[in-house]
């Protein structure tokens, strides 16, 4: 058996793999168990902004215990699944970036959730990461009860695009990730952001949408 064989058999045995849904013990390559891998809904639609899965069930379970119950390590997981809807971008693209947490919550919660999955979708799409190209100008109230126009109110102004006067994402093709849209004003405040700033096509990648 060779080292990294050797390795892979301790790293199961000290932390074997889980259903990201409720824990129930996996093979090293499923993401859920039997009995939540059947409530998957996956998306199918093509263009520039698209979803790996509709939101419900064992994604829906997994996106709450990952943002909300303290579970980075779901990243990884959810990143990939999320990365299976690249092929369904309508263009190529040249960078992947994140929509990002404000400072407060992201020390509240001690990680950044999207940053997380964009990066598994970078790492899948064989394209560079930029962490810090977008900042969250000022904290917002979380989006998950508003309606419609409060969201789009909640985001408006909320978003810069951080790239320091370079001049290195001008006209470029820039990936958006997020873990869940919705009525996509998040997205769409992002996007205007980074346009504003000079960077050319935007499209958007998430984990799943709520719509």
């Amino acid at each position: 058996m060779t080292l990294g064989a050797l390795a892979d058999l301790a790293g199961l045995l000290l932390s074997p793999p889980l259903c990201a849904a409720c824990d129930a013990n996996v093979s090293r390559r499923e993401a859920f168990c039997p009995a939540c891998e059947p409530s998957l809904l996956e998306e199918t639609a093509r263009g520039p902004d698209v979803a790996a899965f509709e939101y419900g069930g064992a994604i829906a379970r997994a996106v709450t215990r990952y943002k909300y119950e303290g579970q980075p390590w779901l990243g990884v997981t959810l990143g990939a699944l999320a990365a299976t809807a690249l092929a369904r971008l309508a263009r190529p693209f040249d960078v992947v970036t994140h929509v990002p947490l404000h400072r407060q919550r992201l020390v509240e919660r001690g990680f950044d959730q999207s940053a997380l999955l964009a990066r598994e979708v970078a790492r899948a799409a064989g394209r560079s990461l930029q962490y810090a190209l977008l900042v969250r100008t000022r904290s917002t109230e979380q989006q998950a009860h508003k309606g419609r126009a409060a969201r789009l109110l909640n985001v408006t102004g909320a978003f810069a695009a951080n790239l320091d006067g370079s001049a290195c994402f001008q006209g470029r093709a820039v990936l958006l990730v997020d873990d869940v849209r919705t009525t996509g004003a998040t997205l769409r405040a992002c996007t205007e952001a980074l346009h504003a700033a000079g960077v050319g096509d935007v499209q958007t990648l998430v984990l799943a949408r709520d719509a």
